[in-house]
C-alpha cells in the first residue's frame, strides 16, 4: 500500500466508528438563564462570570449568546422567560437537555415603617425533556450583589442535583410470566 492510501484509509475508520466518549453516555447540556425580574437585582453579569464558569467544569454549558439568540428565535420575552414553560422552549430551541433559571428577588421585611428591602436568588432546574422543575432553591444576596462565595454554594448545589437526577440504567419491566396452555 502507498503511504497516500493509508491517510485515506485511518480517517474512515475513525468516523465509522465514531467518537469513544460518545459511545454509550449521555452527556448533559445546560442552558443558564438569569432573565431581570422587575423589583429585583439584575444577576446576569455575575451569573456569567461565578456560575456558568463554575458548571463548565463539570457540565457542558451552552454560551450566553446562543441560549440569547434562542429565546429571540422561540419569541420569549421579559416575564415569560421567568416562567418554567417559557425557560423550556428556550431551551428545546438552544438544544439543551436542562435549564438552570436563576431570577433575582426583592422581598420586603417586616422592618420600620417602610421596611427594608431584602435580595435573594431563586433557582431553579427544569428537565427540557418534560418540563418538570427538578430542583428549587433560594440563596439570601449580599446586598444587590451575588458574591463569589453564595455562587460556589449555588453551583455545587446545582451539580449535586444534576447528578441524582441522572437516570439509572433503566430495564424495562419483566413481562409477566405465561400460564401454561392445557
Amino acid at each position: 500500500m502507498t503511504r497516500l492510501s493509508l491517510y485515506a484509509i485511518f480517517p474512515t475508520i475513525f468516523l465509522l466508528a465514531g467518537p469513544v466518549h460518545a459511545q454509550g453516555t449521555e452527556e448533559k447540556t445546560i442552558a443558564v438563564i438569569a432573565p431581570k425580574v422587575p423589583g429585583g437585582p439584575n444577576l446576569a453579569g455575575p451569573v456569567n462570570r461565578f456560575v456558568v464558569g463554575g458548571l463548565k467544569a463539570e457540565l457542558k454549558v451552552l454560551p450566553p449568546k446562543v441560549v440569547q439568540k434562542a429565546a429571540v428565535k422561540a419569541k420569549v420575552r421579559g416575564k415569560a422567560l421567568a416562567t418554567p414553560p417559557g425557560a423550556q422552549k428556550v431551551g428545546e430551541r438552544a438544544g439543551a437537555t436542562h435549564v438552570v433559571l436563576i431570577e433575582g428577588v426583592r422581598e420586603v421585611s417586616p422592618t420600620g415603617k417602610k421596611g427594608k428591602p431584602v435580595f435573594s436568588a431563586a433557582v431553579s432546574i427544569i428537565d427540557v425533556a418534560s418540563g418538570d422543575v427538578t430542583f428549587t432553591a433560594t440563596y439570601a444576596l449580599q446586598g444587590k450583589a451575588l458574591t463569589k462565595k453564595i455562587a460556589d454554594m449555588l453551583v455545587s448545589e446545582v451539580l449535586a442535583s444534576l447528578n441524582a437526577a441522572a437516570p439509572a440504567a433503566a430495564e424495562p419491566p419483566a413481562a409477566p410470566p405465561a400460564e401454561p396452555v392445557a
